[in-house]
Formats: C-alpha cells, structure tokens, sequence
C-alpha cells in the first residue's frame, strides 16, 4: 500500500508546479484555493466553475481545457 500511495504522490507532483491555469469552483473554499495558489505559485485563474453545468471561462481557452486544472469540483455518483 505504501508503494501506491507514493507513486500516487509523486504522480500528483506536477498539480503543484508553478505558473498553472485553473478553473476555480465558485463557492467560498474554491476561490480561497484559487487566491492561495495564485499567491504562492503565481497560478492563473482563468474561470469558474458552479460544479453542476456552467463554466465561465476566459475567452480563446475554451479550446485547450486539457491544460486546465479544475480545482474543488463537487464529485458525487450519479443517482
């Protein structure tokens, strides 16, 4: 188990790199996220996200989503 947490870490490594672009959950926790990893890792927030179906976005970036890292998205299983 631990070998599978820590390549999981290390996978994980390049989220904290500097100078991402991210999309931001609009609720309180998200944008504090948004705003720490602005400060500290010069990150661009770059949209908003209701995590339900709108996406506000920059516009020119809707075409490169795949570079984009959506940050405090609300994850549930389907019912």
């Amino acid at each position: 188990m631990k070998n599978s947490i820590a390549n999981t870490i290390e996978k994980s490594k390049i989220l904290l790199t500097n100078n991402q672009k991210c999309i931001v959950n609009t609720d309180i926790d998200g944008i504090l996220t948004g705003l720490l990893l602005q400060h500290h890792l010069d990150w661009e927030v770059v949209g908003f996200c209701d995590s339900k179906d709108t996406i506000w976005i920059t516009p020119g970036l809707i075409k490169n989503l795949e570079n984009i890292i959506f940050l405090d998205m609300y994850v549930a299983h389907p019912v």
